[in-house]
């Protein structure tokens, strides 16, 4: 099993990156945002706001695929990248990222995205399939049409949303620390096409993840003064939830 190490972009020089390997095979990823460097992972200013750096990905993934010569890299990606940043990651760098980390699901498809990459070479790996309930909404693997084709193909609700990943070509990341459930997730198969047809029904571009609090429209869909009022509106529990 590999074992992926996240890379945030404010990591810029080849010595820091060295520091985060101490085994083989690793898959390194970096994430689309930045955070200001200093000695806090969670760098705050005196309102509770997240300390950004505008710190271009290319950088940190420029010296992540020197790691690639070293052994301590197995293979290099990215998260929470669009269209548009992959486009230019790709202009700027060697090596095509090997994986792009997304949330996906069948409230969120991204259908564009996901055809870019297949075209790029670049495996899709899908996290929250289920959905999550951060927000405290119904997750997707609540949807009560999610519980019609479990209960019609005799399967649990989770390793359908799972086999619907698997077979649109991505890599399914559910979360479980359940033996039973991590066992289930492995019972993955194919879905009959009106199975199929009923869950691509479902999309609405919902996003479960969205940190808005961090203060940077990571995904350019809501709007820089949107993202920045909600970081703003976070300062006070952030000096309290951040601490590190």
């Amino acid at each position: 099993m590999a074992q992926t190490t996240w890379i945030y972009t404010s990591c810029t020089g080849l010595c820091k990156c060295h520091q985060a390997y101490q085994f083989p095979h690793h898959e390194a990823n970096t994430n689309s945002s930045a955070f200001a460097a200093g000695d806090k992972f969670f760098p705050l200013d005196s309102d509770g706001v997240f300390r950004l750096e505008d710190t271009d990905s290319a950088v940190t993934y420029k010296a992540m695929e020197k790691l690639l010569s070293t052994g301590k890299a197995k293979a290099i990606g990215v998260s929470n990248f669009n269209i548009r940043k992959l486009e230019d990651l790709l202009s700027k760098t060697d090596v095509v990222p090997a994986v792009n980390q997304i949330e996906a699901h069948p409230y969120l498809q991204q259908p564009d995205l996901l055809k870019f990459c297949t075209d790029k070479n670049i495996l899709v790996e899908a996290y929250s399939p289920l959905g999550n309930n951060q927000t405290g909404e119904p997750r997707t693997v609540d949807d009560a049409v999610v519980h019609e084709v479990a209960k019609s193909l005799d399967m649990d609700p989770g390793v359908v949303l799972g086999s619907w990943g698997v077979q649109r070509g991505t890599v399914v990341l559910p979360k479980s620390v359940t033996p039973s459930r991590i066992a289930s997730n492995l019972k993955v198969k194919e879905l009959p096409s009106d199975q199929l047809k009923r869950l691509n029904d479902l999309e609405r571009h919902k996003r479960f993840n969205f940190p808005a609090r961090w203060g940077n429209d990571i995904f350019e869909e809501a709007g820089e003064e949107k993202v920045k009022a909600a970081a703003k509106e976070a300062g006070e529990e952030n000096k309290t939830k951040f601490t590190v």
